[in-house]
């Protein structure tokens, strides 16, 4: 279970000048199923809220569900490096011109704090790139790209023997 700050700063082609990333909030959970002592799969559902502007009051809001799935390599008991995607779904008011559907690669960069027997402060910082145009209209290409922090806990055995 996790909380993740969103930082969002889309790829637009041609490029925006005055498109401005902004900072927004989201949580979800996910489940890592282990793979011998150095390797998990992490399924997740999460919640995300991006936020930008496009110059002094044209600010834009989008909420998404996201499901990533991501191979995580662990180097040592605490710390992890993963590869991925995600599948996601923009909710609440869309654009008429723009898609409902996304989906892309995630990287990601984890440390696992061991909080007793059955418990740990998880640490995570991703970067999310979109491979689909979510513009449908023609004059143009925007694709999601954001920075995720995330911090959760951990329930259960923890993974790779430690």
């Amino acid at each position: 279970i996790y909380g993740l700050g969103n930082y969002s700063s889309p790829v637009i082609t041609p490029k925006v000048s005055t498109l401005e990333g902004k900072f927004d909030v989201g949580g979800g959970a996910a489940l890592s199923i282990p793979f011998g002592m150095m390797s998990s799969l992490d399924f997740g559902a999460q919640y995300v809220r991006r936020k930008y502007s496009f110059g002094v009051g044209d600010e834009r809001n989008l909420t998404a569900v996201e499901f990533p799935v991501l191979f995580r390599l662990w180097l040592a008991s605490v710390i992890s490096f993963g590869v991925g995607g995600y599948y996601g779904m923009n909710t609440g008011n869309v654009p008429a011109n723009y898609s409902k559907s996304d989906y892309g690669l995630v990287g990601s960069f984890a440390i696992d704090i061991p909080m007793g027997m059955v418990m740990g402060l998880v640490l995570d910082a991703r970067y999310v790139r979109g491979l689909s145009d979510l513009n449908k209209t023609t004059g143009g290409v925007y694709k999601t790209q954001e920075m995720q922090a995330i911090v959760g806990f951990r329930f259960g055995m923890p993974l790779m023997g430690k």
